[in-house]
């Protein structure tokens, strides 16, 4: 289990239906809100890019382990 730490006193989860690549980028931009995404982990081995997102607080999510299900 990975513990994320949360301040404030509203927390909100936004999720995104993903019908177009365009879903991310709107979430990204348009919602007014300190925001972490939740990242497949397979991007944080690609070089700068996982780096900078791990540094960012983007949470890396396993997609193929079950026991998370």
């Amino acid at each position: 289990h990975r513990r994320v730490p949360v301040w404030g006193k509203e927390n909100y989860v936004v999720i995104a239906n993903h019908l177009s690549y365009c879903d991310s980028f709107f979430m990204a931009v348009a919602i007014p809100l300190k925001k972490k995404f939740m990242i497949g982990e397979i991007f944080t081995k690609i070089p700068v890019f996982g780096w900078l997102s791990l540094l960012s607080g983007h949470v890396p999510v396993d997609k193929n382990n079950r026991a998370l299900c």
